[in-house]
């Protein structure tokens, strides 16, 4: 049989290169099958980490952590173990409040997602009727609350859930989800119900500026929201999506949503009712805290530090050149960032022209430039060790473990990388980016000498 062209330029080998002209070539090579004992490893490892973490434990002497922060640092522990299909639809199936619907298979666990879980994540008092908590009034604008964040932290995790290219993609489109349960809390906020829930729960609240009506409940939003975007912008680091002269832009904006998720958790931690609370959950939730508060400190420094790094690599000429560069600086900047503008009112949108007055570096000696860049990295590298000095006393898992050996890796191999160019004259060297360097959570970079 006579075989047309299109069918004669096509020859699939085994290891599935096409040829094929690049237009018509798939973005991805097709997946290989996998069996039930390829898929075997990652539910044990979904076993191994519910049993550390204590997440359905059938020990009737030990509490089930029925918590949102540990049900979130669960989720991103097990994702960072990168599972394959089946243990993550597992997790998802157990997780999902949808899975529990109708009661065919039995109530559902303390563990689970649940209006009554994120109740009392945002309210810090547990719902009404939930571990003896007294009946009190709602209102429509709160339950309407509740409703929304179970779908807006529902689909966080199934996002979280997905491989990582999938992941970021719904992070971002999660963005809108967010964005309408940010006004829901504002309703809900301006609820007088609400308002006297949270002063008879023992809420000092403080208004993160003047005139600012925005609550506790929106404030908690915004954090989780911060979180999102910049683990939406990391993935694209680890994926290789990002050209070099994008680098700055991207570090800069990370470093400011960090700013502002630092900031939110800091009001909404002195602002909670003092509960009183037995001694070990009074002791997880403040490991809980305070394992928040170093991650973001440690990722701050190493994203300020990247940033100052890289701007001294573009002052003396040796910052990495993009092959094909048809787009502006601020034509970037908007398609990386124009959809967060458009979409979110929390974090408030930032401008090119904040960005381009971040690196005007009139009276920034190059020297001094390089020199912070170092002092941030040592700032992350300290950090990072003090965590793991600290693991017991923290609680940390694992994989959380193994993200401050990331960083503190990162950071010291750029740390040595600055002090490299400081000495090194101007011209005689060139850097590049290594994007999946130490884990791939921020790109570690390299220094090479230029030929004479």
């Amino acid at each position: 049989m006579k075989q047309s062209p299109i069918d004669r330029s096509i020859r699939v080998s085994t290891d599935c290169s096409l040829s094929l002209n690049k237009c018509d070539r798939s973005t991805y090579p097709p997946k290989a099958d996998q069996s039930i004992a390829d898929q075997q490893p990652s539910v044990d490892r979904l076993l191994t980490l519910s049993q550390t973490n204590a997440i359905g434990r059938t020990d009737p002497t030990t509490k089930p952590k029925s918590s949102f922060a540990t049900l979130k640092d669960f989720i991103e522990d097990f994702a960072h173990t990168r599972p394959l299909s089946l243990g993550r639809s597992a997790l998802h199936l157990q997780v999902a409040p949808r899975s529990w619907e109708g009661g065919n298979q039995g109530p559902p666990p303390k563990w689970a997602l649940s209006a009554d879980m994120l109740h009392s994540a945002m309210f810090a008092v547990p719902a009404a009727g939930v571990d003896g908590a007294p009946a009190a009034p709602s209102s429509a604008d709160m339950d309407t609350l509740l409703e929304q964040a179970v779908i807006a932290i529902g689909n966080w995790v199934q996002a979280t859930l997905l491989n990582r290219s999938r992941q970021r993609r719904r992070l971002r489109r999660g963005c809108e989800d967010m964005a309408n349960l940010y006004q829901h809390a504002l309703n809900a906020e301006a609820c007088p119900l609400a308002g006297a829930k949270l002063v008879t729960g023992g809420w000092r609240w403080r208004a993160l500026a003047q005139d600012d009506p925005q609550g506790p409940l929106a404030t908690w939003v915004e954090k989780e929201t911060a979180w999102s975007m910049a683990s939406h912008v990391l993935l694209g680091f680890e994926l290789e999506l990002y050209e070099p002269s994008e680098v700055p832009m991207l570090l800069w904006y990370v470093d400011y949503l960090l700013a502002n998720a630092s900031q939110a958790r800091a009001v909404l931690v002195a602002a909670r009712p003092q509960q009183q609370q037995q001694h070990q959950q009074q002791q997880q939730q403040q490991q809980q805290h305070y394992r928040e508060e170093v991650t973001l400190d440690a990722m701050r420094a190493l994203s300020q530090g990247l940033f100052r790094l890289s701007l001294a690599l573009s002052a003396c000429g040796a910052a990495p050149a993009t092959a094909c560069d048809f787009a502006s600086a601020d034509e970037r900047f908007e398609l990386r960032f124009g959809f967060f503008a458009a979409t979110v009112e929390r974090p408030d949108p930032v401008s090119f022209a904040q960005y381009q007055a971040s690196i005007d570096l009139t009276g920034l000696p190059l020297p001094r430039l390089l020199e912070l860049s170092r002092e941030s990295f040592d700032r992350a590298k300290g950090i990072s060790d003090m965590a793991l000095a600290s693991r017991e006393q923290l609680s940390l898992s694992e994989t959380c473990a193994r993200q401050f050996q990331s960083m503190a890796r990162v950071a010291r191999a750029n740390s040595v990388a600055a002090t490299m160019a400081g000495k090194l004259p101007a011209g005689a060297f060139s850097a590049s980016y290594e994007m999946k360097a130490h884990g791939g959570l921020y790109p570690v970079v390299k220094l090479q000498l230029k030929k004479r």
